[in-house]
C-alpha cells in the first residue's frame, strides 16, 4: 500500500513539474528594435543566422505568420524577383504548438513547404519572436507585417488575413495568388 501511495504521489509532482515547465512564458513589452531582435533562432530553408539575415542600416520586411498563413506564404517566393526576395524574412508562428507534435510533424512540414523558396523562414517555436512583436494573436489565419527600418526601430506596417482552414481544408492557387497579390499591393512591391 505504501507503495502505491508513493507511486501516486511522484506521478502527481511530476505531472506538476511538466505543467509548471510547459507554461507559457509571460509576454514583456520589449521596444521592438534592432538590437532586441533574437540572436539565436532556427532558420528551416537555410543555413542564415542571425547575421547573415539581419545587417545594421538595412531595412527588412518581416512577415509574422499564424497557422494558415505559413502554407498560403510558402509561394511568396514565386512572386517576387531576388533582389525583393532577399529583404523579406518570414517567421512561423509554432509556439503554441505542442512540444511532440513540434518534434514529429511541424518541423519536417515547413521544410517540405519552404524547400524551394529563396525567402528566410524562420521557425519561431520558442516564442522570440511572439513576444518581440508582443504578440497574443490566437487566430490561425491571420498575420502581421513589420518593417526593420535603417534607424533600427521595428515598425508594425499592418495585419492581414488568409482564407481561414486553409492548411487543413486546403486552398485554391488562385485563392494562394490572389491573398499573395493582396500583401504585395500594401507593400507597394507588385
Amino acid at each position: 500500500m505504501k507503495n502505491i501511495i508513493r507511486v501516486v504521489i511522484v506521478s502527481l509532482l511530476g505531472f506538476a513539474f511538466l505543467i509548471y515547465a510547459t507554461i507559457p512564458e509571460k509576454n514583456e513589452n520589449v521596444e521592438a528594435k534592432f538590437e532586441t531582435i533574437p540572436r539565436v533562432f532556427d532558420s528551416v530553408n537555410s543555413d542564415a543566422n542571425f547575421s547573415s539575415i539581419f545587417k545594421k542600416d538595412e531595412e527588412k520586411i518581416m512577415v509574422f505568420l499564424d497557422h494558415d498563413a505559413i502554407f498560403v506564404f510558402k509561394d511568396l517566393y514565386k512572386k517576387l524577383e531576388i533582389s525583393k526576395a532577399k529583404n523579406i524574412v518570414l517567421i512561423a508562428n509554432t509556439s503554441n504548438t505542442p512540444w511532440l507534435f513540434k518534434k514529429i510533424a511541424i518541423e519536417d512540414e515547413l521544410e517540405k513547404l519552404y524547400k524551394d523558396s529563396n525567402i528566410v523562414l524562420i521557425n519561431d517555436e520558442k516564442a522570440r519572436f511572439k513576444r518581440l512583436f508582443s504578440q497574443n494573436s490566437e487566430t490561425m489565419s491571420s498575420y502581421f507585417v513589420y518593417k526593420l527600418e535603417k534607424t533600427g526601430k521595428i515598425k508594425f506596417l499592418f495585419k492581414s488575413s488568409v482564407k481561414n482552414g486553409a492548411f487543413q481544408d486546403g486552398i485554391s492557387q488562385e485563392e494562394i495568388d490572389k491573398s499573395l497579390d493582396e500583401f504585395l499591393n500594401m507593400l507597394n512591391l507588385n
